[in-house]
């Protein structure tokens, strides 16, 4: 899953955690500098949980503190191909674009390369 999708899908949890509206986010951005305490951290990872279909280990939780570091923990659970051909479709609950990333910067599932969306991609 490309990394714009997931800082999207973040961005999202963010604003669905925080009542606030999603931020444009940056790989290095602290989770605590964007004002989420453990317990709204915690929600996040448990409402991406649930969008992408996967489980963070316990162990894994406490690495967590920014949003590269959650991106590379999410993106390490998911198998090839099948949330961005998800996504593309809209098949993910609640997802959408937000901040930075509005729809229209997504491709249409059309455009990509035939077989792109198939194990092994990116």
């Amino acid at each position: 899953m490309p990394t714009e999708e997931l800082l999207a899908l973040v961005a999202a949890g963010i604003a669905h955690v925080t009542g606030r509206p999603a931020p444009a986010l940056t790989p290095d951005a602290e989770l605590d500098a964007l004002g989420l305490d453990s317990l709204q951290t915690l929600e996040l990872v448990a409402w991406a949980e649930e969008r992408l279909s996967v489980r963070v280990p316990d162990e894994q939780l406490v690495r967590i503190g920014s949003i590269g570091e959650l991106s590379a923990v999410l993106a390490a659970r998911l198998p090839a191909g099948r949330v961005a051909a998800q996504l593309l479709a809209g098949q993910v609950a609640g997802w959408r674009p937000a901040g930075s990333l509005p729809a229209a910067s997504l491709p249409a599932a059309a455009s990509l390369p035939a077989g792109s969306l198939g194990a092994g991609s990116p």
